[in-house]
């Protein structure tokens, strides 16, 4: 079946939850709505759906459990309904598809444990994680590795060894800028932890927003009309950002891990699992990299 797969308006979420809500029963059928309830209202909430013949055929949802401070914090719940297993895989790409680009590093996904359909996730990407109430938790690993390091990856490697959330992205951006590493490290220090941990605007988009400018500003600070164009990048960079996050702001995107004064915290692997940060990176220099291809020549 042709079908094709598009984003899921959000007047149109609970009547395709009840879709969803048809095919499952018992306390599986209350652990779904619970999950589902509200959906559209928390960041990184998502859901994509298949159409074939102007007929919705299948939907898939993706919400990160609620609270923050965990590596499963920052790790996609999907849920899915199709009419056909071919429906069932594309959405699934799909969907697998965007986190990744957003910049997560896994999914997760619950099937009953004696379900022949899973061989299906397993193509696609899952493993048998543990069992709870008679459903089986599978993970799918998102990040590609090995070929070309993309910007995004660059960004997020460059967080591990150290740099901050702002010298990140802007650093990753230096095979194109022509800037010296060292010279890109000094520019954009002051920006990470929203402005030098005051938790204003995130310093991944800063330092996005950074190269945005280095690549793409006017020379010319009195040509108003070049200037308007850039603002408007500016702010479309920033809505997509928000779009994916749900805000701009560092304090809440960080939430309870957000802290205070201007001691940076100890780099340990707690501090990586526990905070969106890494995501946030990959996520901003995924998104400066799709507008540096629909502004080629511009």
């Amino acid at each position: 079946m042709n079908a094709v797969i598009r984003a899921v308006q959000p007047e149109e979420c609970a009547l395709l939850g009840e879709a969803l809500f048809r095919d499952v029963s018992g306390p599986s059928l209350e652990r779904l709505r619970a999950q589902l309830a509200g959906f559209g209202d928390l960041p990184g909430d998502l859901a994509l759906c298949a159409e074939s013949d102007g007929r919705v055929v299948g939907a898939v949802w993706a919400r990160r459990p609620r609270g923050a401070g965990s590596a499963e914090s920052e790790t996609p719940a999907l849920a899915l309904t199709a009419s056909a297993p071919d429906i069932e895989r594309a959405l699934l790409r799909a969907m697998l598809d965007a986190l990744r680009e957003r910049g997560y590093r896994r999914a997760s996904l619950a099937v009953r444990a004696d379900r022949a359909g899973q061989v299906l996730y397993e193509e696609m990407g899952f493993s048998a994680a543990r069992e709870v109430d008679g459903m089986r938790v599978m993970i799918a690993e998102l990040r590609r590795t090995g070929g070309v390091e993309s910007h995004a990856e660059r960004a997020a490697r460059l967080f591990r060894e150290g740099c901050n959330c702002a010298q990140s992205v802007f650093v990753a951006y230096c095979d194109l800028t022509g800037l010296d590493e060292a010279l890109a490290i000094r520019l954009s220090a002051s920006f990470g932890g929203g402005m030098g941990r005051l938790r204003e605007v995130c310093g991944a988009l800063s330092g996005a927003l950074m190269a945005l400018g280095a690549l793409r500003a006017p020379l010319d600070p009195t040509d108003r009309g070049a200037k308007a164009l850039h603002y408007a990048r500016v702010q479309q960079l920033a809505n997509r950002f928000r779009a994916h996050n749900g805000s701009l702001l560092c304090r809440d995107l960080l939430g309870d891990q957000a802290g205070s004064g201007h001691v940076p915290a100890e780099r340990t692997e707690a501090y990586y699992q526990s905070r969106p940060c890494e995501r946030l990176i990959y996520d901003a220099a995924g998104l400066l990299d799709r507008m540096l291809r629909e502004t080629r020549g511009n």
